[in-house]
């Protein structure tokens, strides 16, 4: 396993992921592949929760 980047850690990263495949997913014909993208949009945001949480544990609220 590698270790996420920095740019990985940052939850912006996650939701600019998670959009990218809301608008994919907005271009599908197929049912199950709309759903299969937007679970992975709904994985993508709670990433971003995830890191956004980390990175208020590593740096402290007040320097967000």
């Amino acid at each position: 396993m590698t270790t996420p980047t920095q740019q990985e850690d940052a939850p912006a990263y996650w939701r600019r992921r998670a959009e990218e495949a809301r608008r994919a997913a907005a271009g599908m014909v197929d049912p199950i592949s709309k759903k299969t993208l937007l679970d992975i949009a709904n994985a993508y945001e709670e990433l971003a929760t995830s890191a956004g949480a980390k990175q208020r544990t590593v740096q402290g609220p007040s320097e967000l």
